[in-house]
């Protein structure tokens, strides 16, 4: 059709603009300079009319862009030229009133106008929509791209303000659409956390794809990766045996998409946001999958699979004895260490543990992980594991002391606080302290560790707690309750000066007070309050249930919980959880179903109605938590 001399010479121009794109997008970049230098060549020697000229826009385009590539690009005026034309000028005013009426309806929505207005038409939608499908029919598909992205935000905005869900999964998929994987895990990550949940459930469909596409393939694992969990589980198993199936043999799916990213990187995410969602039977096939894993070796790829392996963690009790053997040996096989060990935990063998003790025992805190239960460990290696976080404390304090924090890594405080905890005889308080109570290591550093001795407090020797008590005021006086790159920081410190009893109630009230006040520490202030036990009646907490942020909510439904468990029941908690069950995100159902599982664990008759109601929920994620108290 290309080369046929029975086309009219619009008819050629219009096909070649899309031939032109379609090699671009594929990154046959020769070709498409070629065939884009001969459509303007055409152009100048034929009579132009509205249809050439906007093809000429296209060619003139393709050819500047793909000079990027080290081919040569027209002169800056010709592309100028070319672009003034009477369709780009059309689609380019669309636009400009499509986004003009965009920005008056955020504006009315933003300070909450209540004024009934009659419409037949979103006359933002339907300009936006016109720009980019006349951009599309122009064959200049990254500009119809463009369009679908402030099309599909605009969308969004308006759905979720006015709780349509339907708008909500259409607007998601013409996100994935216009590829924008950026713009995909800002708005998941909402959906997730505030709802609508059934738009994310509804998107599954949409993103089976009958064959693999060069510009959605990106989107598209995006989209599994950050929604995996509320696909159908027929469509989810789909989805994974395709993925599977690109690892043991990429070469068609490269075929097909000629992919500018890492597709090994990607697919393995998305595999692992799939896995609680399919089939007991396709998991086991992603079991076998890690059984024949070779050696990663590359460090970014190994985290993506240890990731993965995380996830199927929580399945090892229920599904083990339906997994194919050797996960051992394909954890010995890996180079990387956190890989390995994460293979060996979930090969679940009891004659695998002095293994992992021995590697512990050489530093290996990735070992010390698989190990679970630190109670369990040998003497030699407890006494080997404090010895080098104690050196790593000493570290962090010198290079605080020059103005150097590091972030990443183990968390040595943590450590050493664990093991001090449960092996008496052993334990380094003196070099612990030591960092909690230096006011310049920060806070990161510092957090967890508080954590676990403001939850622990009672089980520290009595002069430990002596000390804590006598330096709360000290730990108070940290700012931790300030901004770290625009985000809270958790107030661990804080938690265990309030566990010590050193402060006066009025003292703690105080500081809580203003940090509910302050809208970056609410979340960690509502956390706070709860800790410290000064909250009196479930009202309080029943009003926080309705707050806009969902970390505040979830401390509030915990709170809620532990007033169910008295005699007799508080009915205003009862109700509060069960509104808390309704919650639009899985952030507030997580924490019910980790902790409702917890108390009927330990024979609470009680938690068995609501935990009931999770089992059907519509995130798998939430759904596992149910079941076995815990996910990953």
């Amino acid at each position: 059709m290309f080369e046929s001399d029975n086309l009219e010479p619009a008819d050629h121009a219009w096909i070649t603009a899309h031939r032109i794109s379609l090699e671009s997008e594929v990154g046959d970049y020769a070709e498409a300079i070629k065939a884009a230098t001969e459509l303007l060549q055409g152009i100048r020697t034929s009579h132009a009319d509205l249809t050439t000229i906007a093809m000429q826009s296209v060619a003139a385009w393709a050819v500047f862009h793909n000079a990027n590539a080290g081919l040569r690009g027209p002169e800056l005026g010709v592309l100028l030229s070319a672009s003034d034309n009477y369709l780009s000028w059309w689609r380019q005013n669309s636009a400009s009133y499509g986004l003009a009426e965009a920005q008056v309806a955020s504006f009315r929505a933003q300070f909450r106008d209540t004024t009934t207005r009659w419409s037949f038409e979103d006359v933002a939608a339907s300009r936006i929509w016109s720009a980019a499908t006349t951009a599309q029919l122009c064959g200049d598909y990254a500009t119809c791209r463009s369009h679908l992205r402030q099309l599909a935000m605009y969308e969004l905005t308006q759905s979720t303000l006015e709780g349509k869900p339907q708008h909500v999964t259409k607007a998601l998929d013409t996100l994935r659409q216009s590829t924008d994987t950026d713009l995909l895990k800002i708005v998941t990550q909402y959906l997730e956390r505030n709802g609508p949940l059934s738009a994310l459930a509804a998107t599954g469909p949409a993103t089976i794809p009958a064959r693999w596409a060069h510009s959605t393939s990106r989107s598209t694992l995006e989209v599994w990766t950050r929604c995996g969990d509320f696909i159908a589980e027929e469509l989810a198993d789909q989805a994974v045996k395709d993925l599977l199936r690109i690892l043991r043999d990429p070469s068609q799916f490269l075929e097909d998409v000629r992919p500018s990213f890492s597709v090994r990187e990607h697919v393995v995410d998305a595999l692992r946001g799939l896995t609680r969602a399919c089939s007991k039977e396709v998991r086991a096939e992603i079991v076998l999958a890690l059984v024949s894993l070779q050696d990663v070796g590359d460090s970014v790829l190994a985290a993506n699979w240890s990731s993965l392996v995380a996830r199927l963690l929580p399945y090892v009790e229920a599904e083990r004895d339906d997994w194919p053997e050797g996960l051992a040996d394909a954890g010995r096989r890996q180079s990387d260490t956190g890989l390995s060990a994460a293979l060996l935990e979930l090969a679940a063998d009891s004659e695998l543990r002095e293994e992992l003790e021995s590697r512990a025992a050489t530093g290996d805190d990735d070992a010390l992980g698989a190990l679970g239960d630190v109670r369990q460990l040998a003497p030699e290696v407890v006494s080997a594991l404090i010895g080098k976080h104690v050196d790593a404390l000493a570290n962090i304090r010198q290079s605080a002391a020059g103005s150097s924090w590091g972030f990443g890594g183990h968390d040595s405080a943590h450590i050493v606080a664990l093991l001090s905890l449960h092996w008496p005889s052993l334990a380094r308080w003196d070099e612990l302290l030591a960092l909690l109570l230096d006011p310049r290591v920060g806070a990161h550093d510092k957090n967890e560790s508080c954590r676990l001795l403001a939850e622990e407090f009672e089980s520290l020797p009595p002069d430990v707690q002596e000390e804590i008590r006598a330096e709360a005021h000290t730990l108070v006086s940290m700012p931790e309750l300030t901004g770290d790159f625009g985000r809270p920081i958790p107030s661990g410190t804080m938690r265990l000066a309030m566990a010590s009893g050193g402060l006066a109630q009025d003292e703690v009230a105080a500081v809580i007070s203003t940090a509910l006040l302050n809208p970056v520490n609410r979340a960690e202030a509502a956390r706070l309050l709860h800790f410290s036990r000064l909250a009196g009646s479930a009202i309080g907490w029943l009003v926080l249930l309705t707050d806009p942020d969902p970390a505040i909510r979830s401390g509030a439904a915990a709170c809620l919980i532990e007033r169910l468990d008295q005699d007799p029941i508080d009915q205003i908690a009862e109700e509060g959880v069960r509104r808390a069950l309704q919650d639009g995100g899985i952030i507030v159902p997580l924490t019910l179903a980790i902790r409702l599982h917890a108390y009927e664990a330990d024979g609470k008759t009680w938690a068995k109605p609501f935990l009931a109601q999770l089992l059907t929920h519509a995130s798998a994620a939430v759904r596992l938590a149910a079941s076995v108290g815990r996910t990953v």
